[in-house]
């Protein structure tokens, strides 16, 4: 092992570990991202329905059986999702060392690389399954193309796809251009697309078989999506994610952390594939400038509100830091530089200081089923469980997604992936009708994106609720009581 990949190895490790508390966070669990994949794998598994048909879903359905499989094995819990992050995020460390021996990066290159290993590894933590093993397979794919292997590049690119329909896409297109101009040379070009094409035919055997036609074509094109993302006004230059690069109150602190860095290395790879365009058969030439088309792609069509800076990380670090080594010695080493005080500044309050102090700010107990939270909260939700036990299956927990039920199994909680008003299905709608006019409490919690009580195709029901007077002084949770 050489001194790149174990430094690698090193700072991957201490940021997983760092970021612990974070990842096994309550409120992300139960009223997040991270806890849909439990959710799903109960309605897949034991209640039979079939996602996109019986709930809206728009991710990859590789995502689906891979969760179904952990699941079965280590138990549906959420350290068993915590296990997908730390293998996914084990697989970006490997694809990043392998990337650094294979195109032999300089010293200062490498520095910066590994300085920004938190960011490349698991940035804030994966917001689902979905996102890391995405995550994982492009960077595996990465891997194989710094040695210029695009035939198996390829293959990681399709089941990228499969469980995240999103940069995989553009992917796929550049090494497919790549492989029919015939870079880098050697094997019959059309022999190349062989084993990425028996992987997706098999693959999507296999899902029509388990799923259905209809959620393998909705999966793969993801319309809803799309949909949703055009509805909520996001973009990096005029929509919400302009809050990324432009804050309401912009200060010279904002942009020493991690917007700082990100936008420096982005201009930096731009720039730095631009001039390399000449040298596009050499290898590291033509895997920055890939990475800089992927980079641009996210960017200016992917891009979604201001926290999407989370979603493709490595290639953007991963990419700038191979374009350094494309340029002159001594600009290479002078950016490097410059980039690598900035990468480490920027991550000392918003990556290692803030998530240390889950440490000491957070606890495991009992009423959160051994997840990290407040003190405050957990109180709080102990009451609601309180209310729960002695009204078995009549406390609901209102939220779009997430997995409440699980963690407190005497509450009702979504039956769904993720309830959006404009894409939810017939099916979901008179599902939670139903489960309001059962309820005689409502546990709203206080998570940034939970609107639903404000939902007019709720308002009937959500009518024959009151606020509960005992229980204003809440912080975390609001509870509704049904009006006598």
């Amino acid at each position: 092992m050489n001194w790149r990949t174990a430094a690698v190895f090193v700072m991957a490790a201490a940021q997983f570990i760092n970021l612990f508390p974070t990842l096994l966070n309550f409120d992300r669990f139960a009223f997040g991202d991270c806890g849909w994949a439990l959710t799903v794998d109960h309605l897949t598994a034991e209640d039979h329905q079939t996602p996109v048909v019986d709930f809206a879903y728009f991710y990859g359905l590789l995502t689906l059986l891979v969760d179904r499989g952990a699941f079965a094995i280590f138990g549906r819990t959420p350290l068993t999702v915590i296990g997908i992050y730390a293998v996914c995020s084990f697989a970006i460390a490997i694809s990043t060392a392998r990337i650094a021996t294979a195109l032999n990066l300089r010293v200062c290159s490498s520095v910066f690389l590994i300085a920004c290993m938190p960011m490349i590894v698991i940035p804030r933590g994966f917001p689902s399954p979905a996102h890391a093993l995405e995550a994982a397979l492009l960077m595996l794919a990465l891997a194989e193309h710094a040695k210029g292997r695009l035939d198996r590049s390829l293959v990681f690119t399709v089941l990228a796809v499969l469980a995240k329909p999103s940069l995989g896409y553009f992917y796929g297109l550049i090494l497919v251009v790549l492989i029919l101009t015939g870079w880098p040379g050697g094997a019959s070009r059309w022999r190349r697309f062989f084993p990425a094409t028996a992987v997706a035919a098999g693959m999507l055997g296999l899902f029509t078989a388990i799923f259905g036609v209809e959620p393998v074509f909705k999966t793969l094109l993801p319309l809803d999506g799309m949909k949703v993302y055009s509805d909520e006004g996001v973009g990096f230059l005029f929509g919400a994610g302009k809050l990324f690069w432009l804050p309401a109150e912009p200060k010279l602190e904002y942009y020493l952390g991690i917007p700082g860095v990100w936008l420096a290395s982005s201009a930096v790879l731009f720039l730095a594939a631009f001039r390399l365009i000449p040298r596009i058969r050499e290898t590291g030439a033509n895997f920055a400038i890939t990475c800089a088309l992927l980079h641009g792609a996210f960017v200016f069509i992917l891009f979604g509100n201001q926290w999407s800076w989370i979603y493709y990380p490595h290639v953007l670090f991963v990419g700038t830091a191979v374009a350094l080594n494309g340029l002159s010695r001594w600009v290479g080493t002078v950016l490097a530089v410059f980039l690598t005080i900035l990468a480490i500044v920027s991550q000392v309050n918003w990556l290692w200081v803030g998530d240390y102090e889950k440490w000491t700010e957070t606890q495991r107990s009992e009423e959160t089923a051994r997840l990290y939270s407040p003190a405050a909260e957990a109180a709080e939700w102990q009451q609601a469980r309180g209310l729960a036990r002695n009204r078995p299956g009549r406390v609901l927990v209102l939220t779009r997604m997430g997995c409440p039920q699980f963690l407190a199994p005497e509450l009702q909680g979504p039956q769904w992936w993720c309830l959006i008003e404009t894409i939810m299905t017939p099916r979901e709608e008179k599902r939670i009708l139903e489960l309001l006019r059962n309820a005689d409490w409502i546990v709203s919690p206080n998570w940034h994106d939970n609107d639903l009580a404000t939902w007019k195709t709720l308002a009937t029901e959500r009518h024959h609720f009151e606020d509960d007077p005992a229980t204003a002084h809440f912080k975390f949770l609001k509870l509704y009581r049904r009006k006598k």
